[in-house]
């Protein structure tokens, strides 16, 4: 997939039966650097679910409702994570 998208994947499965943890790709173009487990990655698309859940909180609470635009509070949470 990390070739296929052009991008670099870790996955890690941890349970009471398996430890399982994966790397796949270029971490560091310039210098050539493949994917180890241990790099830092932003959660990307796995964020979704944080989110919608956050949101529907926030909406619950009565702090926003249906017709809010929810990028204003999302965008700063999500540069967090990054930093």
């Amino acid at each position: 997939m990390a070739q296929k998208y052009n991008c670099s994947i870790s996955v890690g499965v941890v349970n009471q039966d398996m430890n399982v943890e994966v790397a796949s790709g270029i971490i560091n173009r310039a210098d050539n650097i493949n994917a180890k487990v241990d790099d830092p990655y932003v959660w990307g698309s796995v964020t979704k679910m944080t989110t919608g859940t956050g949101v529907l909180r926030l909406i619950d609470a009565g702090k926003i409702s249906y017709d809010s635009k929810a990028a204003p509070l999302i965008d700063p949470f999500l540069k967090k994570m990054a930093d």
